[in-house]
């Protein structure tokens, strides 16, 4: 089997939990570029993720500036999320801080949405070169999440955009939650063949709670690992330093059996 990489998100309890953890991970995964130069302090390769490729927020974050200093920092991968399906959202604390149209933002057609994902991605590579992946959502109802989700859409729109595939277990498990599918069927619907990285996390329900990973999380992380080879794998859970530290071990001893 193929062993992925390890990569540890650059949370508020990073300085706290790499010193355990240096002889695990491989990847540091940053999500905000003021630390970017921080990062540099240590050797290993960065890669950078943020929200959602459609919102505009998005296009105001990914400005020139934003992409020189990514490049000036030596970052050759970056996802996003696929997603959401309107371009003005807000954070709806009634549904788990889910997205939410804001203002009345209409929910964008799927022609729409593909027509802002390759403009927005066309920008970023004139400035980018490295590799790009999208990761599926999870679904809530509203009008944020409409087509973005579906499994079919998120094969259709990475063949079309050039992408690679970030898929996010704990997403997953909400969209198929939410569908009343299974999601071993909805995982057959993806082009496994285009997957860079697993999100590892646990969600109960429709709440994408980042919770640490269940041997539930893990039998889905051994179908991925069966039947594709992503380049690394990531532990979202930011809670406790010390449970940060066990987890992302339990992950390395997982693997290594499994290799």
């Amino acid at each position: 089997m193929h062993r992925p990489k390890i990569a540890l998100p650059v949370s508020q309890h990073f300085n706290a939990v790499f010193p355990g953890l240096k002889d695990v991970v491989d990847i540091l995964v940053v999500r905000n570029i003021g630390r970017l130069a921080e990062m540099d302090a240590h050797v290993l390769p960065k890669v950078y993720h943020t929200n959602g490729l459609i919102d505009l927020q998005f296009a105001e974050e990914m400005n020139e500036q934003s992409l020189k200093a990514i490049n000036r920092h030596d970052v050759g991968y970056m996802s996003f999320d696929l997603g959401p399906s309107c371009l003005d959202i807000k954070l709806n604390p009634d549904e788990n801080d889910c997205f939410w149209p804001n203002h009345l933002s209409p929910t964008l057609s799927r022609e729409d949405i593909m027509k802002a994902a390759s403009q927005r991605l066309a920008k970023i590579r004139k400035a980018f070169d490295g590799g790009i992946s999208l990761e599926n959502l999870d679904y809530h109802k509203g009008g944020a999440y409409e087509h973005v989700c579906e499994a079919e859409f998120i094969s259709d729109a990475l063949r079309s955009l050039g992408c690679g595939l970030a898929l996010d277990i704990g997403h997953l498990s909400v969209t198929c939650f939410s569908f009343g599918i299974d999601p071993f069927e909805y995982i057959a619907k993806l082009p496994l063949e285009l997957l860079r990285e697993i999100h590892l996390s646990h969600a109960q329900g429709d709440f994408d709670m980042h919770a640490a990973p269940t041997e539930y999380e893990y039998g889905i992380l051994s179908f991925l690992l069966a039947r594709s080879a992503p380049e690394f794998i990531v532990i979202e859970y930011y809670e406790q330093p010390e449970a940060i530290i066990k987890e992302n071990k339990r992950l390395f001893d997982f693997l290594n059996r499994n290799n």
